[in-house]
């Protein structure tokens, strides 16, 4: 967390998401979110989401409700 904002945080940032998805997924969105290339932050928030569905899906349903996800990741996810 103390890395400059850039492609190595948004990198470092996006490995621990990944490391953490199956294991906590709350924790693993909030390192998601704070990648800051949106492309980058959408697909590894879509992929926690997926993994998290499978795990505890009410709180993942929960998360999706307000996430800052577009529409069809959403329903996508849902659809699931």
């Amino acid at each position: 967390q103390t890395l400059q904002s850039g492609p190595a945080r948004d990198a470092a940032a996006d490995l621990v998401a990944t490391e953490l998805a199956s294991q906590n997924p709350a924790q693993a969105v909030s390192w998601a979110e704070s990648i800051g290339t949106p492309e980058l932050r959408n697909t590894r928030l879509e992929d926690v989401a997926a993994a998290w569905l499978k795990t505890d899906p009410s709180a993942a349903r929960a998360w999706l409700a307000s996430a800052n996800l577009p529409a069809e990741t959403k329903t996508r996810l849902l659809a699931q």
